[in-house]
């Protein structure tokens, strides 16, 4: 059998291509890049140029967008080192501590993985938008593992702040404190009781160790300045509580409605009609419940923001123990009321810190 030989030109194509190819490839690149080059630079077209250049200038300085989880789960990756584990221990010893550094509390908070997670959280923090992603179809069972998490990172910044204090940087300490106000805002974003509490606490966290800094002469009046604006937001601000309740009265009725179906996955062994007779009873009883639940948050609801909404809350709280709402609601309204006090003593607290800033004595 012959075998057919190529002709003289493919003989030619193929020796030019296997000599040359690379050579073309290349200013073949190179062209395409030039011709994109000179569509950005003069295309009439601005938008496009903007889009693209804007494009390409938010992924290199902001990879993370513009939602602040993102920028604190990519912090996290440093939290569970045991660097990151032994500062935050020297932050809670320094709670109770007289005031400076021993040389090992300095040295666990100089770390380079603490200040890499330290600089993280900080880029994470001025950011104003926050979504975890709460899977809020869960009722009750809602997931919220990051709230442990934001109260390590402010505690980190708490330590930071204070050894920065100490080593004469009082812009960086300041940002600090600032910066953990804004770990209690974005908290709060939950939209869930337990997370405008922790905010709560978060907030008055971060006044406290301002405090401290100004009573032990670490930072003045001055330092503390960039405070002020933060303050006077925290002043005003309800933690995110009323949010929380339109969540949470929503999720009642979640949580309720699926206790029947959880009821219906039992072993009910040898009687059937026992657990259709019960799936009944749930059904309608629950119904009832969650009607008189979201009438409570309703009430509350109506009266939070009124002048006098303290004595308004104590007699709904008053009300709910009598059984006006239901069996079912009795352990929820005391809730209402602490959650009205956490509101007060960090407006208070922010007030008091907020004056004494102004106050020139």
């Amino acid at each position: 059998m012959n075998e057919r030989k190529p002709s003289p030109l493919g003989r030619r194509i193929a020796a030019f291509l296997l000599k040359y190819g690379g050579v073309a490839a290349l200013f073949f690149f190179l062209g395409t890049a030039f011709g994109m080059y000179v569509l950005l630079r003069d295309s009439p077209n601005l938008w496009l140029r903007n889009e693209v250049l804007a494009m390409f200038a938010q992924r290199q300085q902001d990879p993370g967008g513009q939602n602040a989880a993102l920028r604190y789960w990519q912090a996290w990756r440093w939290a569970g080192t045991d660097d990151v584990i032994e500062a935050d221990m020297v932050q809670a010893e320094l709670r109770d501590s007289s005031p400076g550094l021993s040389r090992a509390q300095r040295r666990a908070l100089e770390d380079e993985s603490v200040q890499s997670y330290v600089q993280d959280i900080l880029r994470a923090t001025r950011h104003h938008e926050c979504d975890f992603g709460i899977d809020y179809q869960d009722g009750a069972d809602t997931h919220l593992s990051h709230l442990g998490r934001l109260r390590g990172s402010a505690r980190i910044l708490a330590g930071d702040a204070y050894l920065k204090a100490i080593d004469g940087e009082p812009e960086a300490a300041t940002e600090r404190i600032v910066a953990i106000l804004a770990i209690a805002r974005h908290a709060s974003s939950d939209r869930q009781l337990i997370s405008s509490l922790i905010a709560g606490a978060l907030g008055d966290f971060a006044i406290g160790w301002a405090d401290r800094m100004l009573e032990e002469g670490l930072l003045t009046k001055g330092d503390l300045a960039p405070l002020e604006p933060e303050l006077r937001r925290v002043a005003s601000w309800d933690l995110g509580m009323r949010e929380a309740f339109q969540m949470q009265r929503s999720q009642s009725a979640i949580t309720i409605a699926i206790l029947p179906f959880r009821a219906d996955g039992l072993s009910w062994g040898e009687e059937p009609d026992l657990k259709v007779e019960l799936s009944l009873h749930l059904t309608g009883t629950l119904i009832e419940q969650t009607e008189s639940i979201q009438a409570l948050y309703d009430d509350v609801l109506a009266v939070w923001d009124l002048p006098n909404s303290a004595a308004e809350l104590q007699r709904i709280e008053s009300e709910a123990a009598l059984g006006v709402y239901g069996e079912t609601a009795r352990p929820l309204a005391p809730i209402f009321a602490k959650a009205f006090g956490a509101v007060c003593r960090l407006r208070d607290r922010a007030a008091d810190l907020g004056e004494r800033l102004e106050n020139d004595d």
